[in-house]
C-alpha cells in the first residue's frame, strides 16, 4: 500500500510540474544520446562498407592475377596437346619420350600421357600419384583443359596441381596429356609484398573444408588448414554462415564483417577463381588495418559532441537551479498542508480518486478523525498551542498509518486516513495504538491537559463501492460517535 500511495503522490507532484527544466534537460540528453547513437551507427555502417569495398578490391586484384597465371598455364598445356595431336605418326611412347626432354628446361614437375584405355605413360612415382589421388579418372573424362585440386606430391613434398588436356586424331579423342606444376606457380600470385603482414589470403575449396594459406603472419605459407577450425573462432556466427553459404553455392563473390572470440574485428571477402573450378580466393584483413584513421576520426567527433552536450547541460542546470527550487516550494504548498506537512484535502481527494479509477471497488478502509473540543484549546491556550497540538496529532497519525495508507488534513481539526487492504481487526488495532499515542500528548502550560478524539470508520466494498459514499459512511459513523459523547471511534456497519 505504501509503495502504491508513494507512487500516487509522486505522480500528483509531477502533474503540477508540467514541462519542467529537469524534463527539458532529460529530453535534451535523450535526443543528444539518440543522435550520437545514430551518428555512430551510420559511421560504423560507412566504415564497414569502406572495409568491404577495399578488401573486395584487393581480392579482385589477386583473383585476376591468379586467373591470369592459371590461364597462361592452361594455354601452355593446351598448345602442348595440340602439338602432339598434329604429330600423327608418333606413337604414345615416342610422344612421351619427346616430352621428357622438356622437363629440364620447364617450370613443371612432371609430364606424361594417358591413352583412351587408361594406360599411363609416366614414371613409377607418377603412377603412384595418379593412383593415390584418383587422377586417372580426371584424365579419362577431360575435354578441354581441366585442373585437379591441389594435393601434396610424394615426389617433391610440396603442394602441386595437375593440368589435363585431351589429345585428338582426325577429330576424335585418342587420349590426354597431363602436366604437374608446383602450386607456387599460382600461390605466389596471392603473396604481394605491398600488403600488410596481418592480411591473410587463402585458397579455399568450395566443396570441402580445405584451406591453403598463401599470405599472412602466424602460420606457414603454403600450409593446409581446416575451415571448421577457423569457424569456431567466430562470434557473430549467423552472418558468417550466410557468407559461407554464398561460397558453397558457387556465387562469384561475397563479403562479411565479423568479430572473433579474442575481440578482433575482421573484414573477409571471397572471389571465385574462374580457371580453377570449385576454388576461391579468400582475403581476410583486420578492420584496424583498413580504417584505423576513420575510427579515430569517429571517436574524436563523438568525444567533441559529448563535451558540448555536457557543457550545455551544466549551463542549463546552473541557469535554472534557483527557479527550480522556487517551483518546488510552490509545488509542496499545493500538495501538502503547510502546518502539518501531510497531504492537503485537494491532493488527498485526487490521489484517492485515482485509486478508485484504477480499480473497481478496491478493498480499503476510510477513517474520519476529529480532535475533540479543539475550539476550546484555541480559546483557553491560544492558537500557537492549538497549532502545536495539530502538528503532534498529524505526526502521530503519520507514524501509525503512514506506512499503510494516505494521511491528510481535511481542514481545521479534521483529519482523514485511507488504508488499502486492511481488515477491520487490523485497522481497529491501529486506531487503538494511535489512541495510546494521543493520550501521551502534553502541553507545557498545563500538565493536566488530556487530548482525545472521535473517529468514524467505513470499509469498501462492504459498506459501499465508491469513494464519495465511503467518505459519507465514515462521516455518519463519526456523527454518531459525537452524538454519543465523543472520545471514541466506531465502524459504520456497527449498529
Amino acid at each position: 500500500m505504501k509503495n502504491y500511495m508513494d507512487m500516487q503522490k509522486t505522480s500528483l507532484i509531477s502533474e503540477k510540474k508540467g514541462f519542467s527544466y529537469h524534463r527539458m534537460i532529460f529530453t535534451y540528453l535523450i535526443c543528444c544520446i539518440v543522435g550520437l547513437l545514430i551518428i555512430v551507427t551510420v559511421f560504423n555502417g560507412l566504415i564497414e562498407e569502406h572495409d568491404k569495398q577495399l578488401t573486395n578490391e584487393i581480392c579482385t586484384l589477386i583473383s585476376e592475377k591468379m586467373d591470369t597465371s592459371i590461364q597462361y598455364i592452361s594455354t601452355t598445356v593446351d598448345e602442348m596437346s595440340t602439338l602432339i595431336s598434329y604429330c600423327d605418326d608418333n606413337s604414345f611412347e615416342e610422344s612421351y619420350n619427346n616430352l621428357q626432354k622438356c622437363i629440364a628446361e620447364s617450370s613443371f614437375i612432371s609430364i606424361g600421357l594417358v591413352d583412351n584405355n587408361g594406360k599411363l605413360y609416366a614414371t613409377e612415382a607418377e603412377r603412384y600419384e595418379f593412383e593415390k589421388w584418383g587422377l586417372t579418372d580426371i584424365a579419362m573424362n577431360c575435354k578441354n583443359v581441366t585442373i585437379s585440386e591441389p594435393y601434396r606430391s610424394s615426389m617433391t613434398g610440396q603442394l602441386v596441381f595437375t593440368m589435363f588436356s585431351q589429345l585428338e586424331e582426325d577429330g576424335k579423342r585418342k587420349g590426354a596429356i597431363f602436366v604437374t606444376y608446383p602450386l607456387d606457380e599460382i600461390q605466389n600470385m596471392a603473396n604481394t609484398d605491398s600488403l600488410n603482414d596481418q592480411t591473410e589470403i587463402w585458397i579455399m575449396d568450395g566443396y570441402s573444408d580445405n584451406i591453403i594459406r598463401c599470405s599472412g603472419s602466424g602460420f606457414l605459407i603454403g600450409s593446409w588448414s581446416n575451415f571448421k577450425i577457423e569457424k569456431q573462432k567466430i562470434k557473430n556466427i549467423k552472418e558468417y554462415e550466410v557468407w559461407e553459404n554464398s561460397l558453397r553455392s558457387g556465387k562469384y563473390s561475397s563479403a562479411v564483417n565479423y568479430t572473433t572470440t579474442d575481440g578482433i574485428k575482421y573484414t573477409q571477402v571471397f572471389k571465385r577463381i574462374d580457371f580453377m573450378p570449385g576454388w576461391n580466393i579468400v582475403v581476410r584483413i583486420p578492420s584496424l588495418s583498413l580504417s584505423n584513421t576513420m575510427q579515430l576520426f569517429r571517436w574524436a567527433n563523438v568525444a567533441f559532441a559529448a563535451v558540448i552536450i555536457i557543457a550545455t547541460c551544466f549551463l542549463l542546470i546552473f541557469t535554472h537551479i534557483r527557479e527550480t527550487a522556487e517551483k518546488k516550494i510552490f509545488e509542496n504548498l499545493s500538495t501538502f498542508d503547510p502546518l502539518t506537512k501531510i497531504l492537503n484535502r485537494r491532493a488527498f481527494e485526487k490521489i484517492s480518486a485515482k485509486l478508485f479509477e484504477t480499480e473497481n471497488s478496491p478493498e480499503c478502509s476510510f477513517i474520519f478523525f476529529d480532535v475533540d473540543y479543539f475550539k476550546q484549546v484555541n480559546d483557553n491556550y491560544g492558537h500557537e498551542v492549538g497549532d502545536h497540538i495539530l502538528v503532534k496529532f498529524a505526526d502521530a497519525l503519520n507514524s501509525v498509518f503512514g506506512d499503510s495508507g494516505l494521511v491528510s488534513r481535511f481542514g481545521g481539526d479534521e483529519f482523514v486516513v485511507l488504508i488499502r487492504g486492511g481488515n477491520k481487526e487490523a485497522v481497529t488495532a491501529m486506531v487503538e495504538h494511535f489512541a495510546e499515542k494521543v493520550k501521551e500528548m502534553r502541553i507545557e502550560c498545563d500538565n493536566d491537559f488530556r487530548l482525545h478524539f472521535s473517529a468514524g470508520m467505513a470499509t469498501c466494498p462492504q459498506d459501499t463501492d465508491n469513494l464519495p459514499e465511503l467518505m459519507k459512511c465514515a462521516d455518519n459513523a463519526l456523527y454518531e460517535v459525537k452524538e454519543a459523547g465523543r472520545n471514541s471511534w466506531k465502524w459504520y456497519s456497527d449498529k
